[in-house]
């Protein structure tokens, strides 16, 4: 196989052997689009390969680096593991096929709600009320984002958590309520914070 070079600078030292290998789907409208995206200095995010519409397989970054990613940035946060439902249904969304997307985002809730992932079940949570928001169903996204949307405030996930905002504020969700929300979790950092007596 091929492997088309594209640099990135968005990498740093690897610390330990790769253990994982995670697939990502950008979203973008091209992989032109995700590839100038994945080697911007000012993104600060990147990943080793990426496989375009024609399956060109291009390099970024050699594997004896570490690739930045949102998750590298915020560091108190471990890699997250999304599971392959989730991608499929993201991947149907984006080719229009709202009943398969759909399905796929139930069965991504299917497999993480049983299991102790906040996380990875706010992700789904908020990435599936994306989809429904978009699919002209802004009552069922709002349950959707709202459950995302405490689980990234509970986990002081501030990118998330923003993101999550953004979406109810497009559904039109009161702001105030979403302010609360994240209102009571700064009050509780600052809670632990302040002195007693």
């Amino acid at each position: 196989m091929e492997l088309i070079p594209a640099p990135s600078p968005n990498f740093d030292a690897r610390t330990s052997p790769p253990d994982m290998i995670i697939l990502h789907y950008t979203g973008m409208k091209s992989a032109k689009e995700a590839i100038d995206r994945l080697c911007d200095t000012k993104a600060r995010v990147s990943s080793h390969y990426v496989v375009d519409e024609n399956g060109l397989v291009l390099r970024l970054v050699p594997e004896d680096r570490r690739v930045f990613t949102d998750l590298t940035v915020t560091e108190n946060l471990e890699v997250g593991r999304q599971p392959p439902a989730l991608m499929v249904g993201n991947l149907e969304a984006r080719r229009g096929d709202r009943d398969r997307a759909a399905c796929s985002f139930h069965a991504a809730l299917a497999t993480v709600c049983p299991l102790d992932l906040p996380f990875e079940q706010a992700l789904v949570h908020l990435d599936f009320g994306t989809f429904l928001h978009q699919a002209g169903r802004a009552s069922e996204a709002i349950d959707q984002l709202r459950a995302a949307h405490h689980t990234f405030a509970l986990l002081d996930a501030v990118p998330f958590l923003e993101r999550s905002e953004r979406e109810l504020t497009a559904c039109g969700h009161p702001s105030t309520i979403i302010c609360a929300v994240r209102a009571t979790s700064s009050e509780s950092h600052t809670r632990r914070a302040l002195p007693t007596g």
